[in-house]
Formats: structure tokens, sequence, C-alpha cells
């Protein structure tokens, strides 16, 4: 592991899977996202590359990101914060991106 895949705690590496088709695979998250800090900064991201304007949160396109706090796993007190990231239905009068925060044990899993 170099030290850019050390970067803010970290792993270097993220799981995406596809729930139309089934297929999960791997990927690196450096350098593509070298310079965000944080879940949501990598949940807003991900929607700025990937996801078009008008997408409603019903569509195909939309997505849920799922991604750790930097120090998620480094045994920092109150560190174990996870983002989820998505177009969400609620939002009046229109869907917007928005992100919620959990904290809990389960980024470590």
């Amino acid at each position: 592991m170099d030290t850019i895949q050390k970067r803010y705690g970290y792993t270097g590496q993220g799981l995406r899977v596809n729930l139309t088709t089934g297929k999960i695979t791997k990927e690196p998250t450096f350098p593509r996202f070298k310079d965000e800090i944080g879940g949501t900064a990598l949940g807003y991201r991900v929607f700025w590359d990937e996801v078009p304007p008008k997408t409603q949160p019903l569509d195909e396109a939309n997505k849920i990101v799922i991604a750790p706090g930097p120090f998620s796993g480094s045994g920092a007190l109150c560190s174990s914060r996870t983002s989820i990231t998505t177009i969400y239905p609620t939002i009046y009068p229109m869907p917007m991106i928005a992100s919620a925060t959990s904290a809990a044990i389960w980024p470590l899993a």
C-alpha cells in the first residue's frame, strides 16, 4: 500500500453493487477520490461524475452511496461516522441530493 492509499484512514478500495444485474465489483478509490475527505464528499463526487442532472429519486440512474468517514476504524473517539448520499424523494418542493449520517460500529465491519 503506497502513501496515497494510507491518506485519511481509507483502505484505497470501494465496493460497487449493481442492484439490477447483481454484479459486485471492487474498484480503487485513489487517485479518483484523492481530494475528497469524508463520506459525504465521496458521495457527492460520485453523483457529480456519474448521475445525470435531471435524475429523479426512483430513476434507475439514481445511486445510493454509502461511504465511511475518514477516521472510521482508526480508534479515534466518536469517529465512526458513515454517510448515505442519494436523491431523496421527500424533499419539498422537488427531489434533491442529500446526505444522512449514522454513528455506529457498522462501518468497522
